[in-house]
């Protein structure tokens, strides 16, 4: 039974973070307008002019294709999959601090390993956000994990390659205990839903 995550109540304890860890990052100047107003200055500096709707369509088609074979290959635990969705030297990072495993067996291997005590698994992505070769799509599972219920809400950062295969993945999630339905405005890029 999924919970609605809204209405859950947290334990700050999940959340204790080593304050001395965590650096305030300067903001980027560039940001101040806006990351609408940051996005056309980057398609403007790559020389996109305002026809490039075909294009765009074409990107979020070749995502939306990768992160399916993605969530497949997760849903099924199938590390053999793995492997043809990343370019030779490609890295995987699966989490900020953790180590990034580079090239096909590295990545295999540690796609077995994750994969190992999870079933159950129900694997969603909300609407990526496509800036030429790289990707930002949140994902949010929900599985049991060595038996117990979790949920994992969390972004992956990919880098593409002109053939589609992914030369660089890194995740930033969040896992709870617990088995919890996303939020209805969660992975939308669009307004939230009607709520009448």
């Amino acid at each position: 039974q999924l919970v609605p995550a809204g209405d859950r109540e947290v334990d700050d304890a999940e959340h204790e973070v080593d304050e001395r860890a965590v650096q305030p990052r300067p903001v980027v100047a560039q940001l101040d307008a806006g990351p609408a107003a940051w996005l056309m200055a980057g398609r403007r500096r790559r020389g996109e002019g305002e026809d490039h709707d075909g294009r765009v369509q074409g990107e979020r088609e070749r995502v939306g294709a990768w992160l399916e074979a993605y969530r497949r290959a997760w849903e099924e635990a199938d590390a053999r999959a793995i492997p043809g969705m990343f370019t030779q030297e490609a890295s995987y990072r699966a989490h900020p601090l953790g180590t990034a495993y580079t090239g096909h067996d590295a990545i295999a291997d540690y796609w077995t390993r994750a994969t190992a005590g999870q079933e159950d698994i129900q694997v969603r992505f909300g609407d990526p956000i496509v800036d030429g070769d790289r990707v930002a799509a949140e994902f949010w599972t929900s599985m049991r994990s060595d038996g117990d219920p979790v949920t994992v809400a969390g972004c992956l950062l990919l880098a593409l390659a002109p053939d589609g295969g992914c030369r660089s993945l890194r995740e930033c999630w969040h896992e709870t205990g617990a088995l919890l339905a996303p939020p209805p405005d969660w992975g939308r890029l669009g307004p939230p839903p009607d709520r009448r």
